[in-house]
C-alpha cells in the first residue's frame, strides 16, 4: 500500500512540476511583439546634446524565427522629420529586446528591452567625439499611441 501511495504522489508531483514548466513557457510567450511593437514610442535619450525627445514609429513588425522579428518603422528627434529605420526585434531571456542604429550622422547602437506593453528602456551607445570612449545613455520610451503616426 505504501508503494502505490508514493507511486501516485510522484506522479502527481510531475504533472504539477509539467504544468509549471508549461505555464512559465506560456508567460513569457504572451506578449506577442507582432502587436505589442507596433505603434508611436515618445521618450528621451539622457545626456545628449541638443534635444533629448525621440521618436519610435514602428510600423510593422515580421518573424524572421521562433525567437527574432524585424521591425520596420521610423525613428528621430521629438518633432522632427523621422528617418526610415529597421529594427532587429529578438527574445533574449525571456525579454523582447530591439536594437537598431541611430544616423545618419552619428552611427550609434541602441538597445531597448519591452517593459509591460508600454515601456520601451534600455541604453544608447555615443561617442563624444574622436577617438573619446564609448558611454552608455539611457534611453526611455512610453507607448502614446497603438497605431503608427502618419509620415511627415
Amino acid at each position: 500500500m505504501l508503494r502505490l501511495f508514493r507511486a501516485v504522489l510522484l506522479f502527481a508531483g510531475l504533472h504539477v512540476l509539467t504544468l509549471l514548466a508549461s505555464f512559465t513557457e506560456f508567460s513569457s510567450a504572451q506578449i506577442d511583439p507582432t502587436k505589442a511593437l507596433v505603434g508611436t514610442w515618445e521618450g528621451y535619450a539622457q545626456g545628449v546634446r541638443g534635444p533629448d525627445g525621440r521618436t519610435i514609429v514602428i510600423r510593422s513588425v515580421k518573424p524572421k524565427d521562433d525567437v527574432s522579428w524585424v521591425a520596420q518603422g521610423n525613428f528621430g528627434l521629438t518633432g522632427g522629420d523621422l528617418r526610415r529605420t529597421t529594427f532587429d526585434v529578438s527574445l533574449e531571456n525571456g525579454e523582447i529586446v530591439i536594437k537598431f542604429i541611430t544616423g545618419p550622422k552619428t552611427l550609434n547602437p541602441v538597445r531597448l528591452v519591452l517593459k509591460g506593453d508600454n515601456r520601451l528602456e534600455g541604453m544608447m551607445e555615443s561617442q563624444k567625439k574622436g577617438n573619446a570612449p564609448l558611454v552608455n545613455r539611457p534611453f526611455k520610451f512610453e507607448k502614446v499611441e497603438s497605431k503608427p503616426k502618419d509620415d511627415k
